[in-house]
């Protein structure tokens, strides 16, 4: 033991020299390559190969091949370019030039984009749904930026394990979208508030809380006590025509919901796709067919005339059924387009199917009811016609009539 004491000095200062040579390698190594003097960089790298240092003039290399190697706005465009410089120099230099290659792309992905993504992605704030929105929208488009690169460097062929870069971009981005879907139910929902709010204020109506059952059982009522007494006494608000309906409206839902089914695609784990697009579904089928359609339905029944009407009654009702007709069209279409892709081959595609199926049998239901609704009041106003200007006797009595009133009771009727 004592003779190992005897020699620690010296083990030291060799051990300093050796330090001091490998620093002095390395920074000769450093102006090697601000000459592009690939040469000397080569038999540098091979003198400090089997020395701790080596891995030192690996970083060198690196921080050195990097510096001002970004120079546009968007960081990705400048990855390939930059890979595709470096890669000849690697292979000439260095003894391993795959595990330096390897290091080379680390340093991109963990140093230059994860930067980009911490700061890009930083200002999201839970309880506000604008910078929500926008933090969905810099995610997916940061995330599907990268997964371009990784396949750009795996069609290139720049000696990188493409694998391995699909891991560290997993990494980089899994703790942004471990709750991807909660943020956008958010914000879906807070843009279909938003979307429908903005066209109800536009026409000055504020919405109502409709009790349908209420309102039938008042209605049949009114049409019974008016038909005894021979009064009208049935209120029928038939809002000037307006069916509380819009084209507009529903593809500006259906955009919303297109965009979330594309995130989905791209955010979501691939066990999760399907639930999470079925939850999406749920967010746009009530935006739009039950708090839009369903309720400009509720609307529309109400405003329909009862049958025993005492003047021409004026029916709106066929124009919401044209008017929700094109809204289903669309919503179906949206249905097989966007989310049929993402839950197809899944017990998914079963739920969903059911509860469109529900949801659309409900909407139908109130159209059959209104439409007949509808023509019992015209059949009503023609009995009106016929019972007021013209009795029953003189209608059948071809005598009575001449040619012009056979015209006018046919142009009334």
């Amino acid at each position: 033991m004592d003779f190992f004491f005897r020699f620690d000095g010296a083990i030291q200062k060799i051990s300093q020299k050796y330090d001091e040579i490998e620093r002095l390698l390395i920074e000769e190594f450093a102006r090697a390559q601000w000459a592009n003097d690939t040469n000397r960089m080569k038999e540098i790298a091979l003198i400090l190969y089997n020395f701790k240092g080596y891995s030192q003039c690996i970083n060198a290399f690196i921080e050195q091949s990097q510096l001002g190697g970004f120079k546009s706005k968007d960081i990705f465009v400048d990855v390939l370019p930059l890979c595709k410089l470096n890669k000849p120099i690697i292979d000439k230099v260095f003894p391993n030039p795959e595990h330096v290659m390897g290091k080379f792309m680390l340093h991109i992905f963990h140093g230059r984009i994860q930067e980009t993504v911490a700061v890009q992605l930083f200002e999201r704030n839970s309880s506000d749904k604008v910078n929500q929105n926008k933090f969905l929208k810099n995610l997916s488009h940061l995330y599907l930026q990268t997964k371009r690169v990784v396949q750009q460097l795996k069609d290139s062929d720049v000696g990188t394990d493409t694998q391995f870069l699909e891991q560290i971009t997993e990494q980089i981005y899994r703790k942004h979208m471990d709750h991807y879907i909660s943020h956008e139910k958010q914000c879906l929902q807070y843009e279909n508030s938003r979307i429908l709010q903005m066209y109800y204020e536009s026409l000055g109506h504020q919405k109502r809380t409709i009790q349908s059952n209420f309102q039938d059982i008042r209605r049949d009522i009114q049409a019974v006590i008016g038909t005894r007494a021979n009064i009208n006494i049935a209120q029928i608000e038939n809002f000037g025509g307006e069916t509380f309906l819009s084209e507009e409206v529903a593809i500006n839902l259906l955009q919303e919901s297109r965009v979330a089914y594309s995130r989905c695609s791209l955010l979501s784990k691939k066990s999760e796709i399907a639930s999470n697009a079925s939850e999406i579904l749920d967010i746009l089928t009530n935006g739009l067919l039950r708090e839009h359609v369903d309720y400009a339905l509720e609307l529309g029944l109400q405003g329909i005339p009862i049958p025993e009407v005492k003047n021409q009654p004026v029916i709106y009702f066929f124009d919401i059924v044209k008017r929700c007709n094109a809204i289903v069209h669309l919503y179906e279409k949206e249905f097989i387009e966007s989310l049929l892709p993402l839950i197809e081959a899944t017990s998914t595609l079963s739920d969903c199917m059911q509860m469109k199926k529900l949801v659309l049998e409900h909407i139908e239901a109130k159209l059959d009811a209104g439409i007949d609704r509808s023509l019992e009041t015209i059949v009503g106003w023609v009995k009106v016609i016929l019972q007021t200007e013209y009795s029953q006797k003189e209608f059948f009595r071809a005598d009575s009539f001449n040619d012009m009133e056979r015209r006018n009771l046919i142009s009334a009727v």
